[in-house]
């Protein structure tokens, strides 16, 4: 019996692993920034919230932003 439980839940974190993988980027943006929000002031999910702020903070570093496309016009070449 606990080997049926233990297959379902490695099947449960494959599926899981492979759609956060699959996922658009944007889509892992704002499922970060949802979570981010909801555990915010849980002091029992403090390790939660410091691996979503770092995932966030490497999703925001990685998008670059207005001042990294050429067409800036303040860009130097």
């Amino acid at each position: 019996m606990i080997q049926y439980w233990l297959t379902g839940i490695l099947v449960f974190a494959a599926a899981v692993s492979a759609s956060w993988r699959l996922m658009p980027s944007q889509w892992q943006l704002r499922l970060l920034q949802t979570v981010d929000r909801r555990i915010q002031g849980r002091p029992t999910l403090g390790w939660l919230s410091a691996r979503v702020s770092r995932q966030l903070a490497a999703r925001l570093v990685a998008s670059g932003g207005c001042g990294s496309c050429a067409a800036n016009s303040t860009r130097k070449p």
